[in-house]
């Protein structure tokens, strides 16, 4: 008798654990307090840009190349009608298509505090230490310092010494972890589809991991409750047969 030959099985691809985690709140009005460290040049273009970023959920290229004029080619603010859109052309998408976006009601806000007779040009406007720039490596290092001047610790990682070792290094958040942050604070409040709108995602399954990591903490929140944490004084614990059926 011949024994079938089986075809080997491809082994599924493990999800990446993300690296980093979003800035929370507190966490981000450390980072706007510590601005206060830098030149007093630099202060008020990295102030609205920070704002910028954890109110929309931009990436920072896409922030930096930001502008209000109409005609430009690139990624722009129709701000014309009676909601604040983001239009976004075909070369700047990964889907190859000229879209439109909407954006989030206090992201607009913060766009139409803008006087109207100064919405030309680039939305963001960042000094370095040369004067203005537009390079994303250098306003993404520049942010990952204000997230150290803050504190703002967000993951560890391996880093080589001088001396041929290893060592654990910490990582201060960056431009992506606002990102982050946008995208759990509105997973809190939005359907699938509406965040992966609002962040652009070209998968469903890139934004579902927010979704991830908001049922796990409220999952453990409602098993903190059912365990009996945080019940009054001398109320029968949860944990102890007292859920209502």
């Amino acid at each position: 008798q011949v024994v079938p030959v089986v075809p080997r099985l491809k082994r599924a691809r493990s999800a990446k654990v993300m690296k980093g985690r979003a800035v929370t709140g507190e966490e981000f009005e450390r980072m706007l307090s510590a601005l206060n460290r830098l030149p007093a040049r630099q202060r008020p273009g990295l102030r609205f840009l920070l704002r910028g970023l954890w109110l929309s959920g931009l990436r920072l290229g896409e922030a930096l190349l930001l502008t209000w004029d109409q005609w430009s080619d690139g990624i722009r603010i129709d701000a014309s009608g009676k909601y604040v859109k983001l239009l976004i052309p075909a070369e700047a998408e990964k889907g190859a298509k000229d879209r439109t976006y909407p954006v989030t009601p206090d992201f607009a806000e913060l766009l139409l505090s803008v006087p109207k007779e100064e919405r030309t040009g680039w939305v963001f406007n960042v000094e370095g230490k040369r004067g203005p720039t537009r390079r994303a490596d250098t306003v993404s290092k520049l942010i990952v310092r204000i997230g150290q001047g803050a504190g703002v610790k967000v993951d560890e990682r391996n880093k080589r010494t001088k001396e041929g070792g290893v060592e654990r290094a910490s990582v201060y958040a960056s431009a992506h972890d606002l990102r982050r942050a946008f995208g759990l604070r509105w997973a809190r409040r939005v359907m699938p589809m509406v965040l992966k709108e609002l962040m652009r995602h070209e998968n469903v399954s890139t934004t579902e991991k927010y979704y991830v990591e908001v049922n796990a903490d409220e999952t453990a929140a409602l098993l903190d409750a059912l365990n009996g944490k945080g019940a009054p004084e001398g109320a029968p614990s949860r944990g102890e047969g007292s859920v209502k059926q």
